[in-house]
């Protein structure tokens, strides 16, 4: 192959791969891992479009900022978020509009094909060091085959294209240290100056940049006054956006978070050091990677010290910026250690590059080998062994873009086509609607097509702040409602009125009388079929019951009603075996009784409990605590949702926890079903 045809090769090469993984999620709305970041950006697109690009006040959904504070407690006047310099998400507003549409393939396709833009110069950075064709694919397959870079490769995330536009300078900047044109250290400090004001993080690159030039200053006593000047250009355009960020976030507040999160004693920094490796380590890079790094590198030491083969002095440039981005890296992890925990992106704002440039260091090595041939079957070999490691990345992004725990359904997909459901309620575009306990702050407004405030995890107290805040409707996912809402604020299925909705989602208002909802309709539970109901009344007990030895005169009807005191932990256990209607489709638990209390209530647990084959399938649990019950009997529901189970031979335990070793009567025992 004729190496003009080379660059060719490689666009292909990298276009089909990356087509492989991305298509079929190329209009996929942001979900799954990390959705609540990319739906932000996905929302900076569109805040775009409706503000009518105007980039110096970038806006979302969102009137609660989740900044400062980071509890989204505090309402605004306006939904203007700061963020690191949008230019992406600008460009990105540009594409919807000159194509008509406001879709995510607009976000992930541009994404995409930046990924590939850096790809190619990653190519072409390798072609300064080595006429090796070889080397070059095998450093692109490299760096492409890590799974944390393939699962953001078409995302909504700045990181690609602050990692292209990295790449792009990198090249740039080894061709002015080749041909010494001042062009080339010119682009080199543009692109890299775009990376870190999308970016901040990428800032470490700059600044590694300039600590070769400090050792090259040291070295030859001359001073370069165009490369400074243009570092200083790069800084200064850095800096005003800064402060400029610090006056959005000082007016507007922001979604987006702008301090250092380090860990807090040695202790807890070699935990979170352990917790992060053991997380993410082979999502960063597979096995095969860590394997060529270290036969490679040890042959590259092996050369380097015992053959004292020598570094060109390009080598040896490379070399001095890859232990300069390492120190650089190490210091940013240090500074931001728990969002590493939480955040493998991270990884490709940091390390991931001086990953990627340590592999071609080492790699370009290999030519000391003389056998040409042996050397192409080596190189052949390291080509070979990334479809393994493709195979690997696939199954993690397939293993990842998973639903929630527990069965539950994604936020995305409860409110797929809720702006239709609004429309058809006649609720007004304009209108501010309050969500609470969905998977990212923006999602369920980008789909309503409506602004609003969000209550990301809801508590009493958040819960009580918001219902005060000024809202016209509350939309709710009937999942999260049961599973989230309800348990943290029992009062909820007083104090709204339902309006309307469909089996993901409900709409409700005020209910500024407060008068008692049906309960049935309120959860969306009268739409379903019931499919197991037992009624235990005390008087008699039926023998799938146990846990009720005690047993008390004092009762809501009949003769006897159950209760626990300190001495008892456990209260009644109602078992149910292997229901075949579970394995068909996921259900909704009501557990309901009449209940009373001499003393006030402390922490008593409704449970569920699915083993199957002496394993652990699910544990759920209710705090009855959180309801009012007094010496008075009174009734209170509880709900569970139960996922769809895979396991045919199975049981389930309903049963009373007294954690609080509290003194608590329960008559009229019900357990139902729904589907």
């Amino acid at each position: 192959m004729k190496a003009s045809y080379h660059k060719y090769a490689v666009l292909f090469v990298v276009g089909i791969i990356g087509l492989f993984f991305q298509f079929k999620t190329l209009n996929q709305f942001p979900q799954f891992k990390h959705n609540w970041a990319q739906s932000d950006r996905y929302a900076l697109a569109l805040g775009f479009v409706n503000n009518g690009g105007d980039f110096f006040h970038p806006e979302t959904f969102i009137y609660n900022n989740q900044f400062p504070g980071g509890d989204f407690k505090t309402v605004r006047h306006a939904t203007i978020t700061s963020v690191d310099f949008p230019v992406h998400d600008y460009l990105v507003s540009w594409v919807m509009r000159l194509s008509g549409t406001q879709a995510p393939w607009c976000f992930r396709l541009y994404i995409f094909l930046y990924s590939l833009v850096g790809l190619f110069f990653l190519y072409k950075i390798c072609t300064l060091f080595t006429t090796s064709f070889l080397v070059s694919i095998s450093v692109v397959l490299f760096a492409m085959s890590s799974p944390v870079f393939l699962y953001y490769q078409a995302g909504f995330l700045p990181t690609i294209p602050s990692l292209a536009n990295c790449f792009i300078s990198l090249f740039f900047l080894f061709r002015f240290y080749k041909n010494e044109q001042n062009k080339d250290f010119y682009l080199a400090i543009l692109f890299i100056t775009v990376a870190a004001l999308a970016r901040l993080p990428f800032s470490i690159f700059l600044v590694a940049m300039m600590c070769i030039e400090i050792i090259t200053l040291i070295k030859t006593r001359k001073i370069k006054f165009f490369i400074w000047v243009s570092f200083l250009a790069g800084i200064a355009f850095i800096g005003c956006y800064y402060f400029y960020n610090n006056h959005l976030r000082s007016v507007y507040g922001s979604l987006f978070l702008n301090y250092v999160m380090p860990a807090r004693t040695i202790e807890e920094l070699l935990e979170f050091i352990y917790a992060t490796y053991t997380r993410w380590m082979l999502k960063y890079f597979t096995h095969i990677h860590y394997a060529l790094l270290t036969v490679t590198g040890v042959f590259f030491v092996w050369n380097y010290l015992v053959k004292k083969i020598a570094l060109t002095g390009l080598e040896r440039k490379l070399l001095n910026l890859c232990l300069i981005l390492f120190a650089g890296c190490m210091c940013y992890y240090l500074l931001m250690t728990f969002q590493f925990l939480d955040h493998d992106y991270y990884f490709l704002d940091t390390f991931y590059m001086p990953f990627v440039f340590l592999f071609l260091l080492f790699a370009l090595k290999l030519f000391v080998i003389k056998n040409n041939s042996v050397l192409k079957v080596i190189l052949i070999v390291i080509i070979i062994s990334f479809v393994p490691a493709f195979v690997y990345a696939h199954f993690l992004q397939e293993t990842e873009k998973k639903g929630l725990a527990n069965g539950e359904k994604t936020t995305a997909e409860n409110f797929e086509n809720s702006d239709r459901l609004l429309d058809s309620l006649k609720i007004p575009a304009d209108s501010k609607i309050l969500t609470m306990a969905a998977d990212g702050p923006n999602n369920p407004f980008i789909l309503m097509k409506r602004k609003g405030f969000t209550v990301i995890y809801p508590d009493h107290d958040k819960i009580t702040k918001a219902l005060e805040w000024p809202y016209d409707y509350i939309v709710l996912e009937n999942s999260r409602l049961i599973s989230s809402i309800y348990p943290a604020y029992p009062a909820i299925s007083s104090e709204l009125l339902k309006i309307g909705g469909n089996n993901h989602i409900s709409v409700y208002i005020r209910n500024k009388n407060h008068q008692e909802d049906n309960f049935d309709a309120f959860f969306n539970l009268d739409t379903k079929e019931v499919r197991y109901k037992q009624r235990i009344s005390f008087d008699t007990i039926p023998g799938n019951c146990e846990g009720i030895d005690s047993l008390s005169s004092f009762a809501f009807s009949g003769q006897k009603s159950g209760f626990v005191n300190a001495k008892n932990e456990y209260g009644i256990c109602t078992k149910i075996f292997s229901l075949s209607r579970l394995n068909m489709q996921s259900s909704v638990l009501k557990v309901q009784a009449q209940f009373a209390c001499p003393d006030i209530l402390k922490e008593c647990l409704v449970c569920v409990s699915i083993k199957s084959a002496g394993k652990d399938v699910l544990f759920l649990s209710s705090d009855l605590s959180r309801f009012t019950i007094n010496k008075d009997w009174s009734k209170h529901e509880v709900l569970f949702n139960i996922p769809k189970l895979d396991e045919k031979d199975y049981e389930m335990k309903i049963f009373i926890w007294n954690v609080g070793k509290n003194s608590l009567f329960y008559d009229d025992f019900e357990t139902i079903i729904y589907q």
